[in-house]
C-alpha cells in the first residue's frame, strides 16, 4: 500500500492508464477479429476492406505504447500472409469443384510455396502447412 502522497497519486494515475490501455488493446482485438472473420468467410472485399481499416488501429496502440511496435508491424506482416495464404488455398479448392484437372495442378504448383512460406515464416506452424500441402494434393491427384 502506497505510504506517501505522491505514490497514492502515482496508484490512481496508473489505474486511470491501465483503464484507457485496456479500451485501446481491446477496440485493437476487434478490428483484428473482424479481418479474421472476413478472411474465414472468404469474401475477398471485405477482407480487404477489414485490414485496411485494422492496420491503422495497429499502429495506433503501437504509437501509444499498448503493444510494442515491433509487435505491431509482426501482426501486421502475419494478416497479410495468411490472407495471400489463404487466398491461393481458395484458388486450389475452386479449380478442384470445377473439375478442372489442369488448373487445379497449375493453382496448386502456385499455391504450394505460398503455404511453405507462411511455414517458415512462422504464421502456421509447419505440420499444418504439410498436412494441407498433402490434402490438396490428394483432392487433385483423385480427380483423375
Amino acid at each position: 500500500m502506497a505510504n506517501t502522497k505522491s505514490a497514492k497519486k502515482m496508484v490512481r494515475k496508473i489505474a486511470a492508464r491501465t483503464e484507457v490501455n485496456k479500451n485501446r488493446r481491446s477496440r485493437m482485438r476487434t478490428y483484428v477479429r473482424k479481418v479474421e472473420e472476413a478472411i474465414e468467410s472468404g469474401d475477398k472485399k471485405a477482407a480487404a476492406e477489414a485490414l485496411k481499416a485494422a492496420q491503422p488501429e495497429i499502429m495506433r496502440a503501437a504509437g501509444k505504447g499498448v503493444i510494442h511496435k515491433n509487435t505491431s508491424a509482426r501482426t501486421e506482416v502475419n494478416k497479410n500472409r495468411r490472407s495471400r495464404m489463404r487466398t491461393y488455398v481458395r484458388k486450389v479448392e475452386e479449380a478442384i469443384e470445377s473439375g478442372d484437372k489442369k488448373a487445379a495442378a497449375e493453382a496448386l504448383k502456385a499455391a504450394q510455396p505460398e503455404i511453405m512460406r507462411a511455414a517458415g515464416k512462422g504464421v502456421i506452424h509447419k505440420n499444418t502447412s504439410a498436412r494441407k500441402v498433402s490434402r490438396l494434393s490428394a483432392r487433385v491427384k483423385a480427380m483423375g
